[in-house]
């Protein structure tokens, strides 16, 4: 994944923003099942509360 978010971090860097990382939860797509759901939340507000 980083090398696919790679051109969005030299945007940044040329524009002197500050880049963050994405959030990535691998295989929701395959099992979007409530318990793969509710199992991606706390990683996801985590994420938000380290912004």
């Amino acid at each position: 994944m980083q090398e696919l978010t790679r051109p969005f971090e030299l945007t940044f860097e040329y524009v002197k923003a500050d880049y963050k990382e994405p959030f990535i939860y691998y295989g929701l797509e395959q099992n979007p099942s409530q318990e793969w759901i509710e199992r991606s939340i706390p990683m996801y507000l985590e994420f938000i509360d380290n912004f």
